[in-house]
């Protein structure tokens, strides 16, 4: 279940480090797998229509095209590539937010996607949750479990306060 290479656009003008582009793919099957299983719990997510390479010092991007897509920016000389898991929590975020009584909580709600795929994967050492993003960490108690059923419980309810 890697991304597809005609999904794939590399503006960088050289080819992206082979060592990269696997971990890449591992963090992007992750988060597909912990994406699925939240939109099994009722909680769909966006998908992946283009990872654009590019040698931009911004930080990674994700930009969603419609209801049911979007594309993520990453520079693969810069970004550590299991940033992935965090942007494809964008395209989650933005759909759960369309549902009644849930408002936009950006960042918090991506980096704990990021950070049960990390838990997955076993996690890097270096990489850990921002601390100004991680209050929907902290209502699940960084627990998978907690987390999908407070999706439309606690943590809904933190994005109307």
């Amino acid at each position: 279940m890697t991304i597809p290479a005609n999904s794939i656009c590399n503006k960088t003008g050289g080819p992206a480090d082979p060592k990269w582009l696997k971990e890449l793919d591992l963090a992007y099957d992750e988060t597909i797998k912990l994406l699925d299983e939240l939109a099994a719990c009722g909680h769909d997510y966006k998908v992946l229509e283009c990872l654009v390479l590019r040698d931009s010092p911004e930080e990674p991007t994700w930009c969603g095209l419609s209801k049911t897509s979007g594309v993520v920016s990453m520079n693969p000389h810069k970004h550590e590539a299991r940033a992935i898991a965090h942007e494809l929590g964008h395209g989650f975020e933005e759909v759960w937010r369309s549902k009644p009584g849930h408002r936009e909580i950006g960042d918090p709600m991506c980096e704990a996607i990021r950070f049960f795929v990390e838990k997955r994967l076993g996690s890097d050492k270096r990489w850990k949750p921002r601390e100004d993003w991680t209050i929907v960490l902290d209502v699940c108690c960084h627990d998978l479990e907690k987390f999908k059923k407070e999706l439309d419980g606690k943590i809904a309810q933190l994005a109307r306060e």
